[in-house]
This record gives structure tokens, sequence and C-alpha cells, in this order.
């Protein structure tokens, strides 16, 4: 009774996967790039729709992950997306549907975090707090510090990093006083640190193709990969992933064999970061290995 029952949930478990005729392809594109992923900011997002669909007249909606707020603009020009979900995902897709078919377009996370640097005065003769660095291209005049009572503070939200800097009050540089973490300026000084989040974790995955033949890609993984993206030019074609043993295999769309020239981009991420993302340029709907052989 039990081999039945997992015979069932087999057999179940690959009827629910799309087939490749089945894949929502249409066979003239609306688009002629491949979609740059969008880095959201760490609230609000503004797209323009024409830079995706030139002719934001075939717009028909936009879809994406529940945790996010999105809204296409009654004219269709522009798409407002909201992530102050703290549970929104690393990476997902934007659905923009135009000639009744979906365009997908990356959507990352974004990895910017508050940071807060303070300034102390020390008597009322200080005018102005800035701070020069990577961070503005060694320009204070574009990072002045707001005055709160004898306290002067920058609130900045910054990618991950190492970032060095300085201090500028009343005109003068120098290193911030409160942070004991500097580096030489490579010409007899020092300046200040300000370390920005983890280092990547060593358990995120790491993806990589072993080999391909005819229209199958096989992947592999160092660290297992919870959740995968895998695009055909500006569609999803994540359904059609299938795991083999150790193996991941991505069976490439017969729409595929009638272009001299798409790709295959893919993604990965597990409960330690965001994997390594590939490319693999195609050609008549096989991977093409030789990078002369790539048409652009």
């Amino acid at each position: 009774m039990k081999s039945a029952v997992c015979l069932f949930a087999v057999m179940l478990l690959f009827a629910c996967k799309p087939s490749l005729d089945e894949l929502p392809i249409p066979g003239q594109s609306l688009v002629k790039e491949a979609f740059i992923p969008c880095t959201l900011n760490p609230d609000t997002t503004r797209l323009v729709m024409q830079d995706y669909i030139p002719d934001v007249s075939l717009i028909e909606g936009v879809s994406g992950d529940s945790r996010l707020s999105i809204q296409l603009s009654e004219d269709h020009k522009t798409c407002t997306i909201i992530s102050t979900d703290v549970n929104v995902p690393p990476l997902s897709l934007l659905k923009i549907k135009a000639a009744g078919h979906n365009y997908s377009l990356l959507l990352k996370r974004s990895r910017k975090i508050k940071q807060q640097i303070r300034y102390v005065a020390s008597s009322d003769t200080i005018r102005e707090v800035q701070l020069a660095g990577d961070i503005n291209g060694w320009t204070p005049a574009v990072t002045p510090f707001t005055r709160n009572g004898n306290n002067w503070e920058l609130n900045m939200m910054l990618n991950p990093g190492r970032y060095a800097y300085l201090l500028v009050v009343n005109g003068r540089w120098m290193r911030d006083k409160e942070n004991k973490d500097s580096i030489s300026n490579g010409m007899g000084g020092w300046n200040s640190v300000l370390n920005v989040g983890a280092q990547p974790h060593p358990k995120r995955p790491f993806i990589y193709p072993s080999y391909s033949t005819g229209s199958l890609i096989t992947l592999n993984a160092k660290n297992e990969p919870e959740h995968w993206l895998v695009l055909w030019d500006n569609f999803d074609i994540t359904g059609v992933l299938e795991r083999s043993g150790q193996d991941w295999l991505i069976h490439i769309p017969d729409r595929a064999k009638d272009k001299p020239a798409s790709e295959l981009r893919i993604w990965s991420w597990n409960r330690y970061g965001v994997s390594n993302d590939i490319l693999v340029p195609l050609r008549y709907g096989h991977a093409v290995k030789k990078p002369a052989d790539v048409q652009r």
C-alpha cells in the first residue's frame, strides 16, 4: 500500500510540472534585449515602463511577490514598488503582462543597511560637520551632518562593504575619534574605516554548469539551494527545472531553436544568502561553448 501511495505522489509531481510545450512564450517577443535586473530601493522604487515594454499601451497589468506593494499608474508609464516588509525574498520576479504574455523582470531586494555616524561637539564654535570618503568620492559638501543639541548626526543607507572616510569639522579634515578602526591612506596619514554588514556566508550556494548536450543543461551546486529562478530571455521557465540526483536539469525551450541568439539566466539562494548567477548564451537552442560564437 505504501508503494502505491509513493508511486501516486511521484506521478502527481510530474503531472504538475509544465512541459516545454506549455510554457507561455510568445512566438514574437515585444522586447529585443534581456531586461537588466532591478535592485530595489530600501523603501520605494519607481520604474519607467517604457524601459521594458516600448509600447506601454500593450501593458495589461503587473504582479509580483505578495510581500511587495506594486502599483501600475493609470497611463501605464510608471510602476511603483514599495518594499518595507522585512520578509521580502532576496530575489523575486515582477511579471509584466503585455499583449497576453508575461515578461519577467528580476527584482533584487535592497542590501542597504542603515548606518549612523555621530560627532559630539566639544564647544559651541562648531558651525559645520561633513563627511568625506569612499561613500561620496571624497566630496564633503554633498554629505553634511545635522545638528541635534551638542551632537552632529549623519544617517545613511549603505550597501555592505568597507568604507574609508574622514570628518570635516569647520573645514578641518580629521579622523573620527569615536571609531578606532583605521587604515593608511598611502601618503603617511590615516583614514577612519566604516565596516557595514557581514561578509558573505560560507554556506550560501555556488552554482555552476557541469555539461550541456543538445537542449539539456546540467547544473551542480556547492551548498544546497533552496530556491531557484530561471529565465529564458525575459520569460520565466523556472517550472521546468528538474532535480536528478546531485544534478539540476534545465530543458531549453523549443522556441530557442528558432533564434540565432538568446540566453538562459539562472539564480539561486538559500537561508544563508544568494548564489552567484549564471548566464548561458544560446545559438539556435544550443549552449554556446566558444566565446567567438557568441552573437552580440
